[in-house]
């Protein structure tokens, strides 16, 4: 969205360990849920919960019982710790030049 419509309340700092401290596991979806209707075959990600712990903004609740993930929140956490990663690489590659 455009910046005339936010308000910018701060820059996103130390995502890292954030990221890090997330477990992707391989799982399916139970069917017999009152969740409703949920994909078939094996998936890959992350558990709701342990997202909400150091990312909250990224969790909401679905369904009234069960909470979804916004992987538009993930991705922008994503690139900001790609961004972290980009500034230790340069720091490492100056120190090893001197």
């Amino acid at each position: 969205c455009d910046v005339n419509t936010k308000e910018v309340l701060g820059e996103m700092d130390d995502v890292l360990e954030s990221i890090r401290s997330i477990d992707l596991y391989k799982y399916s979806y139970k069917q017999d849920t009152s969740a409703g209707v949920l994909p078939k075959g094996t998936r890959f990600g992350p558990m709701a919960q342990q997202v909400q712990e150091v990312i909250p903004e990224a969790v909401g609740q679905y369904n009234k019982d069960y909470l979804g993930i916004d992987k538009d929140q993930i991705i922008w956490t994503l690139f900001s710790a790609v961004k972290e990663l980009d500034k230790k690489v340069q720091e490492l590659e100056k120190n090893s030049q001197e």
